[in-house]
């Protein structure tokens, strides 16, 4: 019966552990991602405007 406890214990303390550990996954690759995304969404806008430049669309003078 101690044994049984114990074992039920242990699993109980396994799953909160996992639900942690995936919440803090979770919420890195959130952080990450989002900081991807905006570096990702900077890079296709300078892309995006230097080919407009390129095919003289957009007119730029300095």
């Amino acid at each position: 019966m101690r044994k049984l406890s114990s074992l039920k214990s242990k699993r109980a303390s396994a799953i909160k552990k996992s639900y942690a550990t995936e919440k803090y996954f979770k919420l890195l690759f959130n952080k990450i991602s989002f900081r991807f995304m905006v570096v990702l969404f900077t890079l296709v806008m300078i892309i995006a405007i230097t080919l407009l430049i390129e095919n003289g669309i957009m007119s730029v003078s300095w």
